[in-house]
């Protein structure tokens, strides 16, 4: 059954407004709807969207405002016809919960303002460096005691982070990170004019003139779309320009497939970089992920990231229950699991499993912690600290015929007990392109890699910038000593007829890797300091075949 979505706009609705129909919309039509969107440029303000008390791993906790929140239904297709949301405010485009057999296709989301401000840099002395504020690209922004602070609707926050861009190469700065090489915030700022910011601090480098400079705020409120508790789904020639968040984030969801996806540029905009964090995000998801023939370019943030997530243990009630904390304030309200569902206890000091049992039940006490009873009795030598992996969210995934160029961080992320298979895609990336990690640092990521290959790949210039990342293919737990365990953390690892090109970091390092292998590799790059391209350490069969190409 197809509906028109202009059906569904009333004449009291603002000019240009899509909001307020698709609230209307996602209240009333049934399972097996196609629901066909206008053509050309709406606004999804504020005023016509829900408010609703929402959760969602990795953003901003609180009400969400959401334009088109639709739950329990089954075989619903969005057809976009080519027509642009773009969001004011802290407004999400999509919000589906429990919903089955989703397609969303031919659209495209941006936002009408941004969280971020974009300047280019006029001035470097040893003493300040002076930014422009281009009117026609940047919203409101005001100083108050040293401090920027940016204004939209609805919204004002404070700069925290500031990143270099190449001018010409569109891609962050090597040795810029987060900061412009400082560990943490230290700057202060004041305004020279309506246009013009001098920054002052300390940094172990300045940026250059005719430069690009990023002043971001590191807020996560309004992700462009959002899959919670979904399964079946399809995303199809969906374009993300901007996002006050992630473009999009799965939790607990299986079976996703994005075909000929990307986040780009703005055309609004510089042209610079994406603005949104993640481009795609999967938490404790399930089934199998696809991406096939995506392009993710200059989001800040990765690419895309794959994960499972520990949940450490903060008390023990009983013999067979346990009270565990989201660590992480970003994580409040992340699904823990639900009864039936397997569980593993990992040790804190080294990551290793020691224990795996089926929950009878899991509740929720409140957004940060959650109460897990267990069938079997639990070992008596738990420690508090020690982690809960719930093992039966973990996905299989494939990626091919992508591209991940010019982002901050990492191309991609991929921590999953199943197979993932990265193959045919190209990377150019600031951080590592591959890194699969885990571990209970500052996210508590979970995801030792069960058989992760990568095949017929193309690197180009990636690792350059250390903070996110010291090698292209990064393989190791962040957290933890690897030296105290029985057998390595990460599984099998394989590595075909990939290529290497440009200067960049170490090629790959792997740490605590069961397996590491792989043929036909070929290497262009230049040899790090050590002259050492492949570093692994605490693994068990290290049968890799990396050939350096001569040059002249």
């Amino acid at each position: 059954m197809n509906k028109a979505l202009l059906d569904f706009r009333e004449t009291a609705d603002r000019a240009g407004d899509l909001a307020p129909a698709l609230r209307r919309a996602a209240r009333s039509i049934p399972s097996g709807t196609t629901l066909v969107f206008p053509e050309g440029d709406w606004i999804l303000h504020p005023e016509g969207a829900a408010s609703e008390s929402l959760a969602v791993t990795n953003h901003d906790d609180g009400a969400r405002l959401t334009a088109f929140s639709l739950a329990d239904r089954s075989d619903i297709t969005l057809e976009g016809e080519g027509c642009t949301l773009r969001s004011l405010g802290k407004v999400s485009p999509f919000w589906f919960r429990n919903c089955r057999g989703l397609s969303l296709r031919n659209l495209t989301l941006d936002r009408a303002e941004s969280q971020n401000r974009f300047s280019e840099v006029v001035e470097v002395t040893e003493d300040r460096v002076v930014v422009r504020l281009d009117p026609a690209w940047n919203g409101p922004w005001s100083v108050y005691s040293g401090e920027v602070h940016l204004e939209g609707t609805h919204w004002r926050e404070k700069i925290r982070s500031l990143i270099e861009w190449d001018r010409e190469g569109r891609h962050p700065v090597a040795g810029s990170g987060d900061n412009l090489g400082a560990w943490g915030n230290h700057w202060t700022f004041e305004p020279v004019d309506r246009e013009h910011l001098a920054i002052r601090g300390r940094s172990s480098r300045r940026p250059a003139v005719g430069n690009w400079l990023t002043l971001r705020s590191l807020v996560r409120p309004a992700p462009g779309i959002v899959l919670d508790g979904c399964e079946a789904v399809r995303l199809e020639s969906v374009l993300i320009h901007a996002a006050a968040g992630m473009g999009l984030i799965a939790q607990r969801s299986r079976d996703i497939d994005l075909r000929a996806c990307a986040t780009a540029p703005s055309p609004r905009g510089p042209g610079v970089y994406s603005d949104l964090e993640d481009a795609t995000h999967f938490a404790n998801c399930g089934g199998i992920i696809r991406l096939e023939g995506c392009r993710f370019q200059g989001q800040l943030d990765d690419g895309c990231n794959i994960h499972g997530a520990y949940f450490p243990v903060v008390r023990r009630l009983d013999d067979h229950s346990v009270v565990v904390e989201r660590r992480h304030f970003q994580q409040a309200g992340a699904p823990v699991g639900g009864p039936g569902e397997r569980f593993a206890i990992a040790r804190e000091v080294s990551l290793e499993d020691y224990w795996t049992g089926r929950a009878r039940a899991v509740e929720d006490l409140n957004r940060h912690y959650a109460r897990v009873v267990f069938e079997d009795r639990l070992p008596d030598d738990l420690a508090m600290g020690d982690a809960l992996d719930n093992l039966d969210w973990h996905p299989d995934a494939v990626l091919r015929r992508c591209d991940f160029r010019y982002n901050r961080a990492r191309g991609v992320l991929l921590s999953s007990r199943g197979k993932v298979l990265v193959e045919a895609c190209s990377f150019r990336s600031s951080g590592a392109a591959i890194q699969a990690a885990g571990g209970l640092g500052l996210w508590c990521e979970s995801g030792p890699v069960g058989e992760l290959t990568v095949r017929n790949c193309e690197f180009h210039h990636c690792a350059v910038e250390p903070a996110w990342g010291r090698a292209v293919l990064q393989i190791g737990p962040e957290s933890g000593d690897p030296g105290q365990r029985s057998t390595p953390y990460h599984g099998a690892v394989r590595l075909e007829g990939n290529r290497f090109t440009g200067p960049q970091g170490r090629l790959v390092e792997a740490v605590s890797v069961e397996r590491l292998s792989g043929s036909g590799n070929l290497a262009e790059s230049p040899l790090p300091e050590d002259g050492r391209a492949v570093e692994a350490r605490l693994c068990g069969t290290v049968e890799l075949d990396l050939r350096q190409a001569a040059r002249s």
